[in-house]
Protein backbone atom coordinates (compact mmCIF):
# COMPACT_ATOMS: atom_id res chain seq x y z
CA UNK A 1 0.00 0.00 0.00
CA UNK A 2 1.69 3.85 -0.78
CA UNK A 3 2.66 5.83 2.40
CA UNK A 4 -0.31 6.81 3.95
CA UNK A 5 -0.18 9.26 7.35
CA UNK A 6 -2.62 9.45 10.02
CA UNK A 7 -5.06 12.28 9.81
CA UNK A 8 -7.11 13.03 13.28
CA UNK A 9 -9.45 15.46 14.26
CA UNK A 10 -10.73 16.81 17.37
CA UNK A 11 -14.47 18.22 17.66
CA UNK A 12 -16.70 19.84 20.78
CA UNK A 13 -20.04 20.58 21.05
CA UNK A 14 -21.11 22.45 23.71
CA UNK A 15 -24.73 22.56 25.31
CA UNK A 16 -24.58 26.30 26.94
CA UNK A 17 -23.13 27.72 24.08
CA UNK A 18 -24.30 24.83 20.77
CA UNK A 19 -27.62 23.74 21.61
CA UNK A 20 -30.22 25.34 19.81
CA UNK A 21 -33.64 25.55 20.60
CA UNK A 22 -35.90 23.13 19.44
CA UNK A 23 -32.68 20.41 18.46
CA UNK A 24 -33.39 16.53 19.61
CA UNK A 25 -30.11 14.98 21.09
CA UNK A 26 -29.87 12.90 18.18
CA UNK A 27 -29.55 16.05 16.15
CA UNK A 28 -27.01 17.03 18.62
CA UNK A 29 -25.02 13.81 18.44
CA UNK A 30 -24.93 14.08 14.19
CA UNK A 31 -24.36 17.42 14.62
CA UNK A 32 -21.15 16.77 16.53
CA UNK A 33 -20.28 13.57 14.31
CA UNK A 34 -20.44 16.65 11.28
CA UNK A 35 -18.63 18.39 12.80
CA UNK A 36 -15.76 16.22 13.35
CA UNK A 37 -15.88 14.65 10.04
CA UNK A 38 -16.30 18.06 8.01
CA UNK A 39 -12.54 19.31 9.15
CA UNK A 40 -10.94 15.96 8.62
CA UNK A 41 -12.52 15.35 5.12
CA UNK A 42 -11.48 19.20 4.43
CA UNK A 43 -7.68 17.83 4.92
CA UNK A 44 -8.36 15.59 1.62
CA UNK A 45 -8.31 12.22 4.30
CA UNK A 46 -10.64 9.25 3.97
CA UNK A 47 -12.40 8.88 7.21
CA UNK A 48 -11.92 5.53 8.93
CA UNK A 49 -13.28 5.51 12.14
CA UNK A 50 -14.80 8.09 15.22
CA UNK A 51 -15.05 7.87 18.85
CA UNK A 52 -17.36 10.08 21.28
CA UNK A 53 -16.22 11.68 24.89
CA UNK A 54 -19.65 12.40 26.27
CA UNK A 55 -20.01 14.13 29.63
CA UNK A 56 -23.41 15.58 31.11
CA UNK A 57 -24.39 16.31 34.04
CA UNK A 58 -25.47 14.30 37.06
CA UNK A 59 -28.98 14.23 37.06
CA UNK A 60 -28.88 14.34 33.18
CA UNK A 61 -32.00 12.14 31.78
CA UNK A 62 -30.69 8.30 30.74
CA UNK A 63 -32.57 8.58 27.50
CA UNK A 64 -31.45 12.20 26.41
CA UNK A 65 -27.55 10.71 27.02
CA UNK A 66 -28.70 7.64 24.85
CA UNK A 67 -30.14 9.59 22.22
CA UNK A 68 -27.03 12.03 21.57
CA UNK A 69 -24.77 8.87 21.25
CA UNK A 70 -27.45 7.03 18.81
CA UNK A 71 -27.34 10.55 16.86
CA UNK A 72 -23.34 10.27 16.93
CA UNK A 73 -23.36 6.89 15.81
CA UNK A 74 -26.04 6.24 13.37
CA UNK A 75 -24.84 9.12 11.43
CA UNK A 76 -21.02 7.44 11.03
CA UNK A 77 -22.35 3.84 10.63
CA UNK A 78 -24.81 5.27 7.82
CA UNK A 79 -21.79 7.39 6.41
CA UNK A 80 -19.45 3.86 6.52
CA UNK A 81 -17.34 4.79 9.10
CA UNK A 82 -17.01 2.85 12.45
CA UNK A 83 -18.06 4.04 15.58
CA UNK A 84 -15.60 2.33 18.13
CA UNK A 85 -15.94 3.58 21.38
CA UNK A 86 -15.37 6.58 23.33
CA UNK A 87 -15.94 7.79 27.44
CA UNK A 88 -18.61 8.81 29.58
CA UNK A 89 -18.18 11.12 32.68
CA UNK A 90 -19.63 13.88 33.74
CA UNK A 91 -19.44 17.74 33.97
CA UNK A 92 -21.52 20.84 34.51
CA UNK A 93 -22.53 21.01 31.32
CA UNK A 94 -23.28 18.43 28.72
CA UNK A 95 -20.46 18.00 26.14
CA UNK A 96 -19.70 15.85 23.36
CA UNK A 97 -15.91 15.92 22.22
CA UNK A 98 -15.84 13.73 19.11
CA UNK A 99 -12.20 12.45 17.31
CA UNK A 100 -12.83 11.63 13.55
CA UNK A 101 -9.70 9.15 12.65
CA UNK A 102 -8.95 9.40 8.83
CA UNK A 103 -5.72 8.34 6.12
CA UNK A 104 -4.34 10.34 3.33
CA UNK A 105 -0.92 10.05 1.59
CA UNK A 106 1.37 12.56 2.68
CA UNK A 107 1.16 14.50 -0.46
CA UNK A 108 -2.67 14.47 -0.78
CA UNK A 109 -2.95 16.57 2.57
CA UNK A 110 -4.62 19.32 1.54
CA UNK A 111 -3.58 23.04 3.59
CA UNK A 112 -5.81 25.87 5.15
CA UNK A 113 -3.68 28.11 3.47
CA UNK A 114 -2.11 27.13 0.41
CA UNK A 115 -4.94 29.44 -2.17
CA UNK A 116 -2.97 31.76 -4.04
CA UNK A 117 -3.98 34.91 -6.71
CA UNK A 118 -5.99 33.89 -9.78
CA UNK A 119 -7.38 30.27 -7.55
CA UNK A 120 -10.98 29.59 -8.09
CA UNK A 121 -13.42 29.45 -4.68
CA UNK A 122 -15.63 26.73 -4.55
CA UNK A 123 -18.05 25.80 -2.03
CA UNK A 124 -20.06 22.38 -1.52
CA UNK A 125 -23.21 24.32 0.16
CA UNK A 126 -24.82 27.47 0.77
CA UNK A 127 -24.09 30.10 3.27
CA UNK A 128 -26.26 31.89 5.32
CA UNK A 129 -28.58 29.03 6.37
CA UNK A 130 -27.25 28.70 9.93
CA UNK A 131 -27.64 32.49 10.58
CA UNK A 132 -31.08 32.19 9.23
CA UNK A 133 -31.93 29.61 11.49
CA UNK A 134 -30.28 31.49 14.59
CA UNK A 135 -32.27 35.04 13.85
CA UNK A 136 -35.45 32.45 13.61
CA UNK A 137 -34.72 30.39 17.12
CA UNK A 138 -32.88 33.10 19.12
CA UNK A 139 -34.31 36.25 17.66
CA UNK A 140 -37.67 35.13 16.79
CA UNK A 141 -38.02 36.46 13.52
CA UNK A 142 -40.21 35.30 10.52
CA UNK A 143 -39.13 33.73 7.11
CA UNK A 144 -40.51 32.32 4.38
CA UNK A 145 -41.89 28.43 4.88
CA UNK A 146 -39.27 27.40 2.24
CA UNK A 147 -36.41 29.23 3.58
CA UNK A 148 -37.58 28.64 7.28
CA UNK A 149 -37.77 24.64 6.20
CA UNK A 150 -33.97 25.16 4.87
CA UNK A 151 -32.58 26.82 7.59
CA UNK A 152 -33.46 24.67 10.07
CA UNK A 153 -32.52 21.74 8.03
CA UNK A 154 -29.10 23.20 7.83
CA UNK A 155 -28.60 23.84 11.90
CA UNK A 156 -30.38 20.25 12.80
CA UNK A 157 -28.90 18.19 10.05
CA UNK A 158 -25.90 19.92 8.52
CA UNK A 159 -24.97 17.58 6.29
CA UNK A 160 -21.30 17.25 4.35
CA UNK A 161 -19.79 15.68 1.24
CA UNK A 162 -17.37 12.96 2.74
CA UNK A 163 -15.26 12.40 -0.42
CA UNK A 164 -15.40 15.27 -2.64
CA UNK A 165 -11.81 17.11 -1.08
CA UNK A 166 -10.34 14.01 -1.39
CA UNK A 167 -11.52 13.34 -5.23
CA UNK A 168 -10.12 16.48 -5.68
CA UNK A 169 -6.43 15.79 -4.21
CA UNK A 170 -6.20 12.71 -6.53
CA UNK A 171 -6.54 15.49 -9.38
CA UNK A 172 -4.19 17.65 -7.74
CA UNK A 173 -7.30 19.89 -8.02
CA UNK A 174 -7.46 22.21 -4.80
CA UNK A 175 -4.52 24.38 -2.84
CA UNK A 176 -6.40 25.23 0.13
CA UNK A 177 -9.17 23.51 1.79
CA UNK A 178 -11.32 24.44 5.03
CA UNK A 179 -14.39 23.48 6.85
CA UNK A 180 -16.57 26.90 6.91
CA UNK A 181 -18.12 25.87 10.01
CA UNK A 182 -16.49 29.52 11.53
CA UNK A 183 -18.00 31.52 8.81
CA UNK A 184 -17.57 32.68 5.33
CA UNK A 185 -15.24 35.82 6.12
CA UNK A 186 -12.83 33.57 8.63
CA UNK A 187 -12.69 30.92 6.12
CA UNK A 188 -11.34 33.04 3.27
CA UNK A 189 -9.43 35.06 5.43
CA UNK A 190 -7.61 31.90 6.50
CA UNK A 191 -7.45 30.05 3.22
Amino acid sequence: APEQNLVVNVDTFVRKTDWLPGMSAAQVGRKTAVMALSDLTAKGARPLATMLSLCVPEHFDTFEAEELVRGFSQYCIKSGIPFIGGDMGMALDVVLTAVAIGIAHPEAIIPRNGAKVGDIIAVTGYFGLTSVAYEILINGREAEPELHKNALLAAYKPSIDLSIVSALAEKKAVTASMDSSDGLGITLNTI
